[in-house]
């Protein structure tokens, strides 16, 4: 395959990606918007299972954690030493804003990710 095939294959297959990411993207949409009414349906009727020839949705119920005070989270995990707590991945964007600032942040280095930035051809009228 020659460059240009190797482009044109890229980009066909990008574009087939792009469609069913947009249409996987709006049956998403409808799913979440269907569980949403079955879930409000369960909750007003005090059900706790609906179901029909294809299936049986059952409503379940788990705690999840919510911070109400950082600054009482952070004064817990640091007399703890339990940073654990968070999750082990820097915030990007205040990394740069430190380097921009001539700020060197320790334990942070930079690596060079490589992507493709596309540009369509401009189509010829003529």
């Amino acid at each position: 395959m020659n460059d240009a095939e190797l482009v044109e294959k890229f980009l066909a297959v990008r574009e087939e990606r792009l469609l069913a990411d947009k249409h996987a993207a709006d049956l998403k949409t409808q799913e979440t918007e269907l569980k949403l009414q079955i879930i409000n349906e369960l909750r007003d009727r005090h059900l706790t299972a609906i179901g029909a020839d294809s299936g049986i949705t059952t409503l379940t119920c788990k705690k999840k954690p919510q911070a109400t005070d950082w600054t009482l989270i952070y004064n817990f995990m640091y007399e703890q030493k339990a940073f654990h707590l968070l999750h082990k991945r820097l915030t990007e964007e205040a990394i740069r804003e430190y380097w921009q600032e001539g700020v060197p942040v320790p334990g942070v280095t930079e690596v060079d990710i490589y992507d493709l930035t596309i540009s369509k051809a401009k189509v010829k009228h003529g």
